[in-house]
């Protein structure tokens, strides 16, 4: 942890995924002192964390809904809700009822800054393209206008 909190970093965003990464000493006058916190020192805005051992089957499977969520445009927060939600929708359909259980899927959280990692709304190239589109148009109607007279 020394050496992340020494170390500036410019990552948007950082995902650890591996067993009790937000757990941490709890030191008087400084709270927690854990792996997302040394994040947050360092500069990383936020931080997706698990709170205690987690199963690694049900950790790929939030994990990669969490992920696909954050390429679709949602906040983390927003994100993760629905890949806790899908897995529990996966277990109801495949797995024995015991995997409902909150240590299968509740362990991870967020902390830090909530936005979204992709807009979900247009791109630049989406801009980019209109203008072109557009002087192109203006070329035309010109170049119409110009043979015309």
């Amino acid at each position: 942890m020394q050496d992340i909190y020494l170390q500036p970093s410019n990552a948007a965003m950082v995902v650890l995924s591996a067993c009790k990464t937000g757990a941490g000493t709890q030191k008087r006058g400084e709270g927690v002192m854990s792996l997302a916190r040394a994040f947050s020192s360092s500069g990383t805005p936020s931080t997706t964390m698990s709170m205690w051992s987690v199963n690694d089957n049900a950790t790929t499977s939030l994990m990669q809904g969490y992920y696909k969520q954050l390429d679709q445009g949602d906040s983390k927060p927003e994100a993760l809700i629905t890949a806790k939600l899908q897995y529990l929708d996966q277990v109801k359909e495949k797995l024995p009822r015991r995997f409902f259980h909150p240590y299968f899927w509740g362990a991870f959280v967020h902390y830090g800054a909530p936005h979204p990692v992709y807009s979900k709304g247009p791109s630049i190239l989406f801009f980019l393209f209109g203008i072109f589109i557009g002087t192109i148009g203006c070329a035309f109607v010109y170049n119409s206008v110009k043979k015309t007279r």
